[in-house]
């Protein structure tokens, strides 16, 4: 799939200018993360040197890059080389270090884990590559946001078929306390209101993707949207007021031709 990652300007929420592509190539780039600083881009990317045969051919990358924000001709430097179904990237609110789910490509197939990467905030490179230890009854991570002071992590738990769950583990993966049980597909997605005391969320409603809200310390979910297409991965602006999100319309058509034209 080729998939760019762009960038739009807002204002109140409303864009005051037109998209325009900040991580290009013939492969699969999202999502585009600034660092707090707004030094760096962190993204996911199936780039390689050449392009390849399929997904799991020889030479073929499902990693985390790295590239300077202010340069869109900057080079990328990949962080990581062991990832197979790779998620978004997250930045600690410190921007020293970087989680992702990701399954090991050496390792067993479908189980996918936190890996904490810390780096050097003046170059980019990589000082650590970590996996965070997390319990046995956390079974396989979709999503995962740090808090706002970088104590916890909120993670988005596939419990097999669309039966999610949304956990809370300290940062060094221990004291776990699950959050709530819910219906999902897909990487929903997980991020934190600013104040810590809530998690947004996306889940299912009526077959769709919507957005949800939910007491840290658990509770009964609230809708935020009611919303005719599929909203995923939200994130919360650095100053609370807003939510992005990623939003998916299917459409089915049935078209027609004449038969000669069809057969020749």
């Amino acid at each position: 799939m080729s998939l760019d990652a762009g960038v739009i300007k807002v204002k109140k929420g409303r864009a005051v200018s037109r998209p325009q592509p900040i991580v290009t190539g013939y492969h699969e780039d999202f999502p585009a993360v600034w660092s707090p600083n707004g030094k760096w881009i962190a993204f996911h990317s199936h780039r390689s040197i050449t392009p390849v045969s399929d997904y799991f051919g020889p030479g073929s990358t499902d990693d985390i890059y790295l590239r300077k924000a202010d340069d869109r001709n900057a080079r990328e430097i990949r962080l990581t080389d062991f990832g197979q179904e790779t998620g978004s990237p997250f930045w600690s609110p410190d921007g020293s270090q970087l989680i992702f789910q990701s399954e090991d490509k050496h390792g067993p197939r479908g189980v996918n884990k936190i890996w904490v990467l810390t780096l050097d905030p003046e170059s980019g490179r990589v000082l650590r590559t970590a996996q965070l230890p997390l319990p046995a009854n956390i079974l396989n991570t979709k999503y995962a946001a740090w808090s706002p002071d970088g104590r916890q992590i909120a993670i988005e738990d596939d419990r097999g078929g669309d039966d999610r769950a949304l956990w809370i583990v300290d940062a060094n993966g221990h004291n776990e306390s699950k959050v709530l049980d819910y219906k999902g597909t897909t990487f929903g997605g997980v991020d934190w209101m600013r104040d810590g005391r809530t998690l947004v969320f996306s889940a299912l409603a009526d077959g769709r993707l919507q957005i949800l809200t939910v007491p840290r310390a658990g509770g009964v979910a609230r809708h935020l949207s009611n919303d005719p297409g599929n909203l995923l991965h939200p994130r919360v602006s650095p100053d609370g007021r807003w939510i992005a999100c990623s939003r998916l319309i299917q459409s089915h058509q049935i078209w027609r031709a004449p038969l000669q034209e069809l057969i020749m």
